[in-house]
């Protein structure tokens, strides 16, 4: 018994729904362009800001967040990343956790999305003034 990527994707978002949508502030459509697309939510339990992003470009994706009134010093991003190395990339009995989700620390607000990836990333906000 092993998981699809696409039950990996469903579980990720049922995790992390999120209470608030936020806005984005535009730019969907520059971002669209090289592949990436993304929401923002808000989890009021946990107060953080929650950020699906998928870039669908076979090449990594280099983002820098920009969130308002956030201190630059001490802010730290947990994220949950899924990625294949090819787009019909799957599991199998052979390899059951070629696509799996990882966990991954970014100590800033500059992210680098891997390619063909699916990513959760969590903001606190306290790291917030």
């Amino acid at each position: 018994c092993y998981g699809s990527p696409s039950y990996y994707v469903q579980k990720m978002y049922a995790c992390n729904m999120g209470d608030v949508t936020l806005d984005t502030c535009g730019g969907e459509k520059e971002t669209a362009a090289e592949g990436v697309y993304y929401s923002a939510g808000y989890s009021e339990a946990e107060k953080e800001i929650i950020l699906k992003v998928v870039n669908s470009g076979m090449a990594q994706q280099h983002i820098s967040l920009e969130l308002p009134g956030v201190r630059k010093d001490g802010i730290g991003i947990h994220a949950e990343i899924l990625t294949g190395d090819e787009r019909d990339a799957h599991n199998s009995i052979r390899e059951p956790e070629k696509v799996v989700p990882y966990e991954k620390a970014f100590p800033g607000t500059d992210i680098v999305l891997p390619a063909l990836s699916f990513a959760v990333l969590r903001v606190r906000t306290d790291a917030f003034r």
